[in-house]
């Protein structure tokens, strides 16, 4: 018991050669002395200081994550970032085009088609032989007559400019990463691609179910005798822009004809039957395609096409035999050849 008495002694006294860091706050050892065991308080104190860290660090990754939500937030609706569909910031001056000047233009159009149908009535041109124009053939050693013409390449392009007025670019692929990650590495997503009017009609096509509609036998039925009823009900102006849909993609895609060529082929098509107007309304007011494709700032979201409408109904109170397959007549000519 003297020895341990000693011992005990020693090591008090050695106490006071260690740095302060290493001795309890209370003046006492945090090595427990061999013969004096550790009063109860002592064990609890350590485990009260343990709680207060936990407590701590747990209140820092709390604050963490909110910081984490907040940026988040600023990276999807500041910066325009999203992980499901990338929608490109557009410089202001192309934000601010004025589509008056193309309402002006698309006037001009319609007004120049309609003097040139009121001409062909007066004076009626001899039969024609089509063949493609400029833009969509290398043949032209044919011309084509003026309303067709001015059709494609005034009336068509000119349509085709105001329903791309805030028309989003959207990424080939979804992107795989976080809102942060795909602000601050733009350069690891894919390159946006500008998505042209057809490929919109496409999207109507598709979400308004034109395959299963087209390949009913109710309607290939009314098809071959040239019926207006399908089931013992009248054909609906949506049936009917369907249908066209169908026919101009699946003429002019086997022979990868651009979009813009099946777009003016859809122009004449409408023309044709009479619907340029309530085809057009049709798409505009499909909510599903206004939100998911366009700007708020875009003349569709701002005006719901209405002046482009007016105009265009101008042009349904006359009759057009306008070439629908135009741009792949000289292709069929070739293949009825062999």
């Amino acid at each position: 018991m003297g020895d341990q008495a000693c011992t005990c002694k020693l090591q008090q006294r050695g106490n006071h050669l260690l740095p302060q860091d290493e001795i309890a706050s209370d003046g006492t050892s945090e090595t427990p002395c061999c013969t004096h065991p550790p009063s109860p308080g002592t064990s609890g104190m350590n485990g009260t200081k343990e709680k207060e860290r936990q407590k701590i660090t747990d209140s820092n990754i709390s604050a963490a994550k909110k910081m984490l939500r907040v940026l988040q937030y600023l990276a999807i609706h500041q910066l325009g970032c999203g992980t499901d569909k990338m929608k490109e910031r557009l410089p202001k001056k192309e934000r601010n085009v004025d589509y008056y000047d193309m309402l002006k233009k698309l006037d001009r159009a319609v007004n120049h088609v309609i003097e040139l149908v009121n001409k062909h009535k007066e004076d009626p041109p001899e039969d024609i032989d089509y063949s493609s124009d400029a833009s969509d053939s290398p043949i032209t050693s044919r011309s084509l007559d003026e309303i067709t013409v001015t059709v494609r390449k005034e009336l068509a392009p000119v349509l085709r400019d105001l329903f791309e007025h805030g028309l989003m670019k959207h990424t080939t692929s979804q992107a795989l990463m976080t809102p942060i990650t795909t602000c601050l590495m733009p350069q690891m997503a894919p390159a946006p691609k500008r998505i042209h009017i057809w490929d919109v009609f496409m999207r109507y096509y598709e979400i308004k179910h034109g395959r299963q509609y087209t390949s009913s036998p109710a309607r290939k039925l009314s098809q071959a005798f040239d019926l207006d009823i399908i089931g013992g009900t009248a054909i609906t102006s949506k049936q009917t822009l369907l249908a066209a849909v169908d026919f101009i993609h699946s003429s002019h895609s086997p022979l990868k004809r651009s979009a813009d060529s099946q777009f003016k082929a859809f122009v004449c098509q409408a023309l044709n039957e009479g619907k340029l107007t309530n085809w057009c309304r049709l798409l505009c007011r499909t909510t599903s395609i206004i939100d998911h494709y366009y700007y708020s700032w875009s003349y569709i979201v701002k005006t719901n096409f209405d002046g482009a409408l007016q105009l265009l109904d101008k042009l349904s109170e006359y009759d057009f035999n306008l070439p629908v397959d135009l741009a792949v007549r000289h292709f069929t000519n070739i293949r009825d050849a062999f």
